[in-house]
Formats: structure tokens, C-alpha cells, sequence
């Protein structure tokens, strides 16, 4: 099954043991996003495409994963995480992903990143254009940390807190 919401495509190929994979497919880079039950799939797919108009512009923000641990910090709070020794640079893996803590080692969006998310925008800031309400945005990940996304500026926008439409 393939749907499309807005320049994204999500794919579930029905795989063993009762399992689909689904799949967030970002121009020509395929990401495998999780292994799950097919209603699940099915369900996480036409939930996608009700939700197209929420999601962020592919030009600003392709999407993208974390294909190396990023720096020192980093590496030295998944090593106390894994009780394994973690370098900067090394692969992560799925077991990396799955690592109770993993998200808080990585997580690192700075203001300045997040200030170059809303300009790249055209905001001034969070409580500007579409962001203009008493809760305004925060600047999220295209593809969450916890399925292995980065904080790289092209898995970041501005998600509104409330249901707005997003001028792109």
C-alpha cells in the first residue's frame, strides 16, 4: 500500500510472521520507519494522509536519519546507556535506537538551530505567522529521534501546537 501526503510517500510491505514494515519514502532515499502489526500499518497510513496538510514543506525539510554518532557528548552518554564503549562517528544501529535513553544522548536541537528553522520558514520566531497563537510552534523532527532521525536543520520545522494550516 503507498499514500502520498504532500511530496512524501509512506509504503507498508507486508513482511513475517504477521509483520509489516512500514516505510517513509524522501525523494529518492527509502527509510524503513518500524516493523508492526499490518492493522497498525494500515491504521498509521490513512492517519498520514488525513493529516497531510499539517505536515511540513519537503523543500524545507526533507527529512533526515542519523547515520553516525554525532560527537563527544553524545558518544559518551550512549556508552553509560549500552555499558559499551561508543565513539564519535561510529554507525548507529538499531540496537543503538533501542537503547533504553537513547533520545535524551541525542536530542540536541541549539536555539540558533531552532531560530534558523523559523526563519527558513519565513517566521520570525515561535508566536509569528502561523505560529501566531498563545502556544505558538516548537520546532520538531520530521523523523523522530526515536526511529532515527537526526537534528540535522533538514528534520526540523515548525509544528504548530494547535491545527493550522501551513503556508508553504
Amino acid at each position: 500500500m503507498l499514500v502520498s501526503a504532500q511530496s512524501y510517500q509512506f509504503r507498508a510491505e507486508e513482511g513475517s510472521m504477521r509483520k509489516t514494515r512500514l516505510f517513509l519514502m524522501l525523494g529518492l532515499k527509502t527509510v524503513t520507519i518500524q516493523t508492526v502489526p499490518f492493522a497498525y500499518a494500515i491504521a498509521t497510513l490513512f492517519c498520514l494522509s488525513a493529516f497531510a496538510d499539517d505536515l511540513p514543506d519537503q523543500q524545507k525539510t526533507p527529512g533526515a536519519i542519523l547515520d553516525t554518532v554525532p560527537d563527544e557528548q553524545a558518544a559518551n552518554c550512549l556508552s553509560d546507556k549500552t555499558g559499551t564503549s561508543v565513539q564519535t562517528g561510529d554507525a548507529i544501529t538499531t540496537a543503538l535506537i533501542c537503547t533504553l535513553g537513547y533520545s535524551k544522548c541525542i536530542r540536541n536541537v541549539p536555539q540558533a538551530a531552532k531560530q534558523s528553522v523559523y526563519t527558513s520558514y519565513g517566521l520570525a520566531g515561535n508566536h509569528s505567522g502561523y505560529c501566531d497563537t498563545n502556544q505558538g510552534c516548537e520546532v520538531d523532527h520530521l523523523i523522530s529521534i526515536e526511529l532515527g532521525g537526526s537534528n540535522d536543520q533538514q528534520n526540523l520545522w515548525p509544528e504548530p501546537y494547535h491545527t493550522a494550516s501551513i503556508a508553504v
